[in-house]
């Protein structure tokens, strides 16, 4: 009968969207207690549409009776979680157990559920299928009772609910439960009692609260939901909406010969082009929803075979046997998609993953090629392309670029006493030090054992003073190691740009060249580099090649210079 395929549909439709926004909420925060209340309660509405589904669509009565049964453990529970589900959601879960809110529903599905004969279904067959008619029994008013009571504690617990943040959700939750309520009691208990003969109607009112209730707690996870949230969840009930319009219009068509006839087509050209519709839908979810595209999309062509399947079971007539065909080739596509997407996301993933790793390779051999192991510091080979390119920066003039070149002057004392390892140490005190009293412009390098590089700019070469004499003052204070104290003095050689050298070699090796001349002056000096210091350094320097040279080659020779004694004239000594 053409009412009882819609109200099966719709009934399926009942479960395939309740179980689609069950699974998106546990998906958005799995962790929460309210989501599980939710999914819980999910699972009672899918349980009770199930048994209706059965008993509407069935020619026997046994069975039809059999589905009613099943539906009770669905309707028996549902109104005890969504109380446990209030009172999560509300923030009055943890003041206590609430195991015996369960007491009455166990009743319930023991009368109702078991076949023991304690109640007796009183069953008629209408156009709708096969309809429950209460006798009102005591076990009925029971029923009432326990219906009206918990729905009516849910909602004043709601209306109680003190809360900021969530006002809107709020209104729309109690809003929702409310009008659900009122309708459902109106069409499922008032009206058949005045003989109106109509299904049961609760399980798709509660649609509307379900989907609601969804919304309101994937609100309440944002940094989960991300900014797409809302528009995923509209291209998903947008797509079971055309899913279920497309399904009712098959069903209305394919009664009226006469629209087909005057469509020029035949009951099974028109069963083709819905199925196409629907396959086309259901590729459209998986594509533009993934994962829980694939959800829905097998849930309602899982949906449809289920109905297919019914269908050839009440009439035994193999029309329905090419659409249960086409619902598992659907859902055989489906699985084949998602598994090629799986894996081109696994590929995309090893791709991005290896990316990462020649990332963080090629960070680690930058490290290594200019950086210093042990102070963290710059190495020499990023200091000279450093200052080479400051240099090509100061075409203006406008700020003055020096080289300092420092030595401690006593580190191998700490090293030949305390060991390599406290030296190590010390000097990577020493480069925290020097990194602390200058700016963060400047650029300070490990040039090599004790040795550092220092790249300053700064107005005017009295400023360049006041750096060496900050630097040269916080070296006085001893490095602390362990209650030990270790006093480096240092003598710093200083060369200025253009003056000194025109790039960073040469700056480089006049600042060497003006520490050691300070070296040579005392130690723990600076001293500025300039022509008589280049000149004086160079000639030692010459001097002490020459020397070298001299002891190989034999080239040194004493020369006697004789003593002659003024008073006889005769040589006494030389």
């Amino acid at each position: 009968m053409l009412n009882t395929s819609l109200f099966a549909m719709l009934y399926i439709t009942v479960c395939t969207v309740s179980l689609v926004t069950g699974i998106l909420v546990l998906q958005n925060d799995r962790s929460s207690k309210t989501n599980h209340a939710y999914f819980a309660l999910v699972v009672s509405l899918i349980i009770w549409t199930l048994g209706l589904t059965v008993s509407t669509v069935t020619s026997s009565i046994t069975i039809a009776v059999w589905g009613q049964m099943v539906s009770s453990y669905g309707w028996a529970n549902l109104y005890a979680i969504l109380l446990v589900f209030v009172l999560r959601l509300t923030g009055r879960k943890e003041r206590g157990n609430h195991y015996a809110l369960f007491i009455p529903p166990i009743l319930l599905m023991v009368v109702y559920g078991l076949p023991l004969n304690l109640y007796a279904y009183n069953l008629e067959f209408s156009p709708f299928g096969w309809l429950f008619t209460s006798t009102n029994t005591f076990w009925d008013y029971v029923f009432y009772v326990y219906f009206t009571g918990y729905t009516l504690l849910s909602l004043f617990l709601l209306i109680a609910w003190k809360t900021e943040t969530e006002k809107h959700q709020k209104k729309q939750i109690l809003i929702s439960l409310t009008v659900a309520f009122l309708v459902g009691s109106a069409s499922d208990i008032y009206l058949p009692s005045f003989g109106v003969q109509l299904p049961q109607l609760a399980p798709i009112i509660l649609v509307v609260p379900i989907v609601l209730i969804a919304q309101a707690l994937r609100s309440r996870n944002p940094v989960v939901t991300g900014i797409d949230a809302a528009p995923r969840y509209t291209y998903i009930f947008v797509g079971v909406a055309l899913y279920v319009l497309i399904s009712v219009l098959q069903v209305r068509l394919t009664a009226s010969s006469s629209i087909l006839m005057a469509l020029n087509l035949n009951e099974s050209t028109f069963r083709g082009i819905i199925t196409q519709l629907q396959m086309f839908i259901s590729i459209y979810l998986v594509m533009r929803q993934k994962k829980t595209g694939v959800i829905v999309a097998l849930l309602i062509n899982g949906a449809n075979l289920v109905s297919s399947v019914l269908y050839l079971i009440r009439t035994n007539s193999p029309d329905s046997i090419p659409g249960i065909i086409s619902y598992i080739a659907v859902m055989l596509l489906i699985y084949l998609i998602r598994v090629f997407e799986q894996r081109s996301e696994w590929y995309i993933s090893h791709i991005d993953s290896q990316r990462s790793e020649l990332e963080k390779s090629q960070d680690r051999l930058y490290s290594l090629a200019f950086y210093d192991s042990l102070t963290k510091l710059p190495n020499r080979d990023y200091f000279i392309n450093h200052v080479d390119q400051t240099i090509t920066t100061l075409s203006d003039g406008r700020q003055k670029l020096a080289i300092l070149f420092l030595d401690f002057d006593s580190f191998k004392s700490i090293n030949d006493t305390a060991g390599h390892a406290t030296g190590d140490l010390v000097l990577s005190k020493i480069a925290q030090v020097l990194v602390s009293v200058l700016d963060k412009e400047d650029v300070i390098a490990r040039f090599g054992g004790d040795e550092f590089l220092v790249e300053v700019r700064r107005p005017k070469e009295e400023d360049l003073l006041l750096v060496t004499n900050t630097i040269m003052q916080a070296l006085k204070n001893p490095i602390v190691l362990e209650q030990e104290e270790y006093f480096l003095p240092a003598s710093i050689g200083v060369s200025i740009h253009p003056a000194d050298g025109r790039d960073a070699h040469t700056l480089i090796m006049n600042a060497d060249i003006a520490m050691y001349s300070a070296k040579a002056k005392g130690k723990n000096q600076v001293v500025f580099c300039n022509e008589e210091v280049k000149a004086l350094t160079t000639r030692r320097l010459r001097l002490t090649n020459g020397l070298y040279r001299a002891l190989d080659r034999n080239e040194l020779f004493v020369m006697y210079q004789p003593q002659m004694c003024t008073e006889t004239q005769k040589v006494c000594g030389f």
